[in-house]
């Protein structure tokens, strides 16, 4: 129930964007995660963004365990079982966000998340993803504000 009215609170278009970036990034680190050489950087960014982007939207299960994977992540060397593990940690990401999902879905209609897009979320989500792909290479947006 607090999940439910968690998600009356929040924008439905700011939660859909949530939940659609989530998706990327869990595919994104599903495919990092088997790759044969594993980039701890790339990982570790993924999961950080996971984790924060989590907190904001008020989700602190789903930010603990990419804090969980961070922790694994930042050993000086990992095992096969740390790789394991950091997969399951994923997978139960994956999982959680698949059932906060359905719930978000019966809240709302494709329409009502359709007729709430605005300029600012379109901005908004431009920024977010441009923070992103500089935060790969090292670089940060300080600032952004958009008023009416």
């Amino acid at each position: 129930m607090d999940l439910i009215i968690k998600f009356l609170g929040l924008s439905p278009t700011r939660l859909a964007s949530f939940f659609d970036s989530l998706d990327n990034r869990i595919d994104l680190l599903t495919s990092l995660i088997h790759c044969p050489e594993i980039n701890k950087r790339d990982i570790y960014i993924e999961l950080h963004t996971i984790k924060g982007n989590s907190r904001i939207i008020g989700l602190p299960e789903i930010a603990d365990l990419a804090h969980e994977a961070e922790s694994i992540l930042n050993k000086e060397s990992l095992s096969s079982k740390d790789g394991d593990n950091i997969g399951k940690l994923i997978e139960e990401m994956s999982q959680l966000r698949a059932e906060y999902n359905k719930i978000f879905r019966n809240i709302y209609q494709k329409e009502d998340i359709e007729q709430e897009l605005n300029l600012y979320d379109i901005i908004s989500q431009c920024v977010r993803n441009a923070q992103s792909i500089l935060g790969n290479h090292g670089l940060y947006i300080k600032e952004f504000h958009c008023q009416d």
